[in-house]
């Protein structure tokens, strides 16, 4: 998720899991990640894990901190110039 919505390579500096119900055995289910900020070389992912066809239906939350390995303001300027 973070090196898709940088486009830069990352590394995880935090990972945050909560469980919240087990997962029935044969349950298909997705995966739902949105960009919660972007600051410098900071990605923050929030994520949960719900059951495919009701969002509601929470299996697993969390949040994940990366940090960009390369300079994402310098690589900004010079996408400028």
């Amino acid at each position: 998720c973070a090196h898709e919505s940088t486009f830069l390579p990352c590394l995880t500096a935090n990972l945050t899991i909560n469980y919240r119900r087990k997962i029935p055995l044969g349950s298909t289910v997705k995966i739902v990640c949105r960009l919660a900020s972007f600051e410098g070389r900071k990605v923050k992912i929030d994520f949960k894990v719900v059951h495919l066809e009701d969002e509601e239906s929470v299996y697993i939350q969390g949040s994940s901190l990366f940090v960009a390995t390369l300079n994402v303001l310098s690589i900004k300027n010079k996408a400028k110039k």
